[in-house]
């Protein structure tokens, strides 16, 4: 087994793992990332799974709006 981080097989890992969470853990998981100020490779393969699973969902950053919560992916666009 190596010890090399492999960025693809971490994206599938993440993406699969993803899918499996609840819609309200989901939200947990962004509400989380918020408070976060480190930033690796791994995390930007995070965040960018994280925001392709809210929009297979639906769901949009409109619904954190209320709780003053932003996903990073608004910010730049």
């Amino acid at each position: 087994m190596s010890n090399t981080f492999d960025p693809e097989q971490y994206a599938l890992e993440t993406r699969e793992r993803l899918r499996t969470v609840s819609d309200a853990e989901l939200i947990g998981k962004i509400e989380r990332e918020r408070h976060i100020r480190a930033y690796v490779s791994a995390r930007g393969i995070y965040l960018a799974a994280l925001r392709d699973e809210l929009r297979a969902r639906n769901i949009t950053t409109n619904a954190f709006d209320e709780i003053g919560a932003i996903f990073l992916d608004e910010v730049g666009n």
